[in-house]
């Protein structure tokens, strides 16, 4: 009996949170995941998911489930996170001008790629075109993520257009200028390639061909671009270091017999570092043998 009371008190404790707190513990969760303290922020969040629906607490609600579901798809949980997504979408219009609703469709956008669902996507993607005429977007990251959506959509030239407009407001920023370069490469502009690549140089020149190849193969995994500029920084800058590259370059995307062959003459060449990228190369195919003969 006292289990069972304590219970219905615990109930009536989480629900009775609606009143007039509501708002200050959103914000404050919302400061949690600021200072990366996402698990205690997930508690406050889905604290405020199961209070009763009134005007006040549906807002919140709504906007608690965006932030669950973004917690849950950060992690791969493309279940969970889609279940928290909806719920904060059935309440659409409490949240209607708000960043938070534009995160919740750039991310069912996402999953529905992956799931392979073309209507929900191309759905989401039109929403998100409309909500950005009329939100005012304060967090240029939200930016970043629908460009990132027109890259995998191959429309460039939209893509383009937000790469253009960031790196006219950070000229420095070479992480614009290699997205704006990857975007011009895909969609086939050969010209617009050329300036931009040029454009990095001249705005920082220690920049070569060898790391913008570094960056589409590790952190891009673009392996076609990579090895174009690869085969740049061989041929154009003569830098013996693209061998290595080209040796590991060919380990990632399989052929072991030729990195292990560019490699070994890295080697015999004295190229500094290739002894230990033929040694990591050697060793990455030793522990797949031993898996495949478990």
């Amino acid at each position: 009996m006292k289990k069972i009371l304590y219970l219905i008190i615990l109930t009536l404790h989480l629900t009775s949170l609606s009143y007039s707190n509501v708002g200050e513990d959103y914000n404050s969760a919302k400061k949690l995941l600021e200072n990366s303290q996402g698990e205690k922020a997930q508690k406050i969040f889905k604290k405020i998911i199961v209070l009763e629906d009134d005007k006040e607490n549906t807002k919140y609600k709504a906007l608690s489930n965006v932030f669950v579901g973004y917690y849950y798809f950060s992690t791969g949980n493309q279940i969970f996170s889609k279940r928290y997504f909806i719920e904060a979408l059935k309440n659409k219009a409490e949240i209607e001008n708000s960043e938070e609703l534009i995160i919740a469709l750039i991310a069912m956008t996402k999953i529905s790629t992956i799931q392979n669902m073309e209507d929900e996507k191309n759905k989401y993607i039109s929403e998100i075109e409309e909500k950005l005429k009329i939100i005012k977007i304060e967090n240029e990251n939200i930016y970043l993520e629908v460009a990132d959506i027109y890259m995998t959509e191959k429309k460039y030239d939209k893509a383009e257009k937000i790469y253009s407009d960031f790196i006219e407001k950070y000229p420095k920023n070479q992480e614009y200028r290699l997205k704006l370069l990857e975007a011009y490469e895909n969609e086939g502009d050969q010209g617009m390639s050329f300036k931009t690549f040029e454009e990095m140089k001249r705005t920082n020149d220690q920049v070569t061909a060898l790391d913008v190849a570094f960056n589409f193969l590790f952190i891009r995994s673009n392996y076609d671009l990579s090895k174009k500029y690869i085969m740049q920084s061989i041929e154009k800058e003569d830098d013996k270091k693209a061998k290595i590259l080209l040796g590991i370059w060919y380990s990632e995307t399989g052929d072991i017999k030729e990195s292990l062959k560019i490699l070994n003459e890295a080697v015999e060449n004295g190229i500094e570092g290739a002894d230990i990228a033929l040694k990591n190369v050697k060793d990455l195919e030793n522990i797949k043998s031993k898996e495949v003969n478990k």
